[in-house]
């Protein structure tokens, strides 16, 4: 994340953002900052205030413990309520490990 604001720093102009994320497992203590939408918030108004459009996905491997997809949803009623097209997916699902070779 702290990659991620020294970068939007150097942009202060952006007004178009594509963010893609994927991680296959997540092996450190993970502090939810990816998926906290007041994160996302604060980060794009202080940084980058004339962002207009953004589009970001972001994948995480977590077992335990598992995200509460409730809160998470939640922390991104901001950008709900500020874009009239903002949609948003979020999903658990658990690959099948006989076909993955896991």
């Amino acid at each position: 994340m702290r990659s991620l604001v020294y970068v939007l720093a150097c942009m202060r102009n952006l007004i178009y953002f594509k963010f893609l994320h994927g991680l296959r497992k997540v092996a450190w203590p993970f502090d939810n900052n990816l998926a906290n939408g007041y994160v996302w918030q604060k980060l794009l108004q202080m940084i980058v205030p004339n962002l207009c459009k953004f589009d970001f996905y972001i994948l995480l491997a977590k077992r335990f413990p598992k995200l509460d997809l409730n809160v998470v949803t939640n922390s991104f009623d901001f950008f709900v309520k500020k874009y009239s097209n903002w949609h948003m997916i979020i999903d658990r699902w658990v690959p099948d490990s006989k076909f993955s070779g896991e």
